[in-house]
């Protein structure tokens, strides 16, 4: 029991040892992910200003007012942007045809931006199916597998 508890103390201290070299492992590594995702950050943001460039506008005023947009926001404003146009030439036809002059509504441009609904649900009918098979169900069967509980 003597040389178990000196061995103990012998690995204690041969670990210890390695105490600076683990530490400075540890910051390298740290400095490396924030490197990666400071890199990552700078690709989507010019991958964003790529896009706008490609739009015909301006990411610097964008930018400034709204903050960084990941690629999921990008997308949809700039889907936004296409169905506001559209809506755009709608109304200035219907307004040139009726004469009136009413202003289209504005939104925040802090606002989040949600995907357009398209007012179809694919799965309402499935479901609709399945609850008529449910109600038909019957227990026939019961199964006693494990008396205890599973432990791994």
């Amino acid at each position: 029991t003597n040389s178990l508890f000196f061995n103990a103390i012998r690995l204690k201290f041969h670990l210890s040892t390695f105490e600076p070299q683990l530490d400075e492992l540890k910051s390298k590594y740290d400095g490396a992910v924030r490197e990666k995702m400071v890199y990552k950050l700078e690709k989507e943001k010019l991958q964003n200003e790529l896009n706008a460039l490609k739009l015909g506008t301006s990411t610097t005023l964008q930018n400034s007012t709204e903050g960084e947009l990941g690629p999921t926001q990008t997308k949809l404003r700039e889907l936004r942007h296409k169905e506001e146009k559209k809506k755009i030439a709608i109304t200035t036809e219907q307004q040139r045809l009726t004469g009136s002059t009413e202003s289209t509504n504005e939104t925040n441009p802090r606002d989040s931006e949600f995907p357009i609904d398209t007012g179809n649900n694919p799965y309402l009918n499935r479901f609709a199916e399945d609850a008529f098979h449910r109600s038909t169900l019957t227990l026939a069967k019961e199964i006693e597998a494990h008396e205890g509980p599973i432990s791994w």
